[in-house]
């Protein structure tokens, strides 16, 4: 099996693309087979840093509980060893369990318990 994900592309507005963070470039899937939406939870503890640029950079690339991993780790799962697919994501909505703050100037240094990441997938088999 081979699952080749490109990676996730930050689709939010300005307003919540902290000064600083490179948004990530990747190659996208134009003749998708399958699309779906899938909400990931990402703990705060994991990913803050006191910088909100870095803490954006954790949420798609932290090795644990990151995007990329937690989509690429559900790819893994649900494509059997004969499939060959080829994927990438996009980032469509970034919020925290606490609802309060969401989109607040400060909302990626306040304490949360998880953000909460809507990312939409494209898959196709190659």
């Amino acid at each position: 099996m081979a699952v080749v994900y490109n990676g996730c592309t930050f689709e939010l507005g300005n307003e919540q693309k902290p000064s600083g963070f490179t948004v990530p470039v990747v190659s996208k899937i134009t003749d998708a087979e399958y699309i779906g939406t899938v909400v990931l939870s990402i703990l705060r503890s994991t990913v803050s840093n006191a910088t909100q640029s870095t803490t954006m950079a954790n949420i798609f690339d932290d090795g644990t509980i990151g995007i990329d991993k937690q989509i690429n780790d559900n790819l893994d799962s649900d494509y059997i060893a004969s499939q060959t697919v080829t994927a990438h994501a996009e980032l469509i909505a970034l919020t925290t369990n606490i609802h309060g703050l969401s989109g607040s100037g400060v909302w990626l240094q306040t304490t949360a318990v998880s953000y909460l990441a809507t990312v939409k997938y494209y898959v196709k088999a190659v």
